[in-house]
């Protein structure tokens, strides 16, 4: 709760009927969104990790292929009205997560969570060496359609619905966890 007090912001819009110059009934609609600044100020900023496979340069034409990329991400639901513009700020090879042992040896990243320490991101609720708070997660995906240029079904199909512990919730004992495609961490 403090973090959305803190962070969070939102932006109000309506659609307007030209011809009665009113708002078209039942077009109000709020966005929520990370604001630039805190509510003291503080500029916000949010950091991440991408990991690339082995033969990733060979699949954008190098390096420079994945900076171009890189420097030009957009997430969230809203990107069309301007939310979710990220910039890629540095770049450095690590060998931890926010001081957790990171692993790149198997097929997909691993971390080495301690006990009595918050995970990171969100974790299948069937674990049960967890304690904190669980929510449901699911996500929209979009299926490119090959007879398109742009799909007009973007983030019109819906991921399977999954429990799982929150970010910040507690681990009972040291841990490794995989990391998943979709950034949910898997025990190992």
């Amino acid at each position: 709760m403090l973090f959305e007090r803190c962070c969070v912001s939102s932006n109000a819009t309506t659609a307007i009927d030209p011809q009665a110059r009113a708002a078209i009934s039942g077009s109000l609609h709020e966005v929520e969104f990370i604001a630039p600044h805190a509510i003291d100020g503080t500029p916000l900023r949010i950091g991440g990790w991408i990991f690339f496979s082995d033969n990733a340069d060979d699949a954008i034409d190098g390096e420079s292929g994945w900076e171009k990329y890189l420097c030009n991400l957009k997430v969230g639901g809203e990107r069309r009205y301007g939310f979710g513009s990220m910039q890629c700020k540095s770049k450095k090879l690590c060998g931890e997560v926010m001081g957790y042992p990171l692993s790149l040896e198997g097929l997909r990243p691993s971390v080495r969570a301690p006990a009595c320490n918050p995970i990171l991101a969100h974790v299948p609720a069937d674990f049960g060496d967890i304690f904190g708070d669980i929510e449901p997660i699911v996500g929209r995906e979009t299926k490119k359609d090959r007879t398109k240029e742009n799909s007009s079904n973007f983030g019109m199909m819906l991921t399977k619905g999954q429990v799982c512990w929150t970010p910040g919730s507690i681990v009972k004992k040291d841990t490794t966890f995989m990391i998943a495609e979709n950034g949910i961490w898997l025990p190992q």
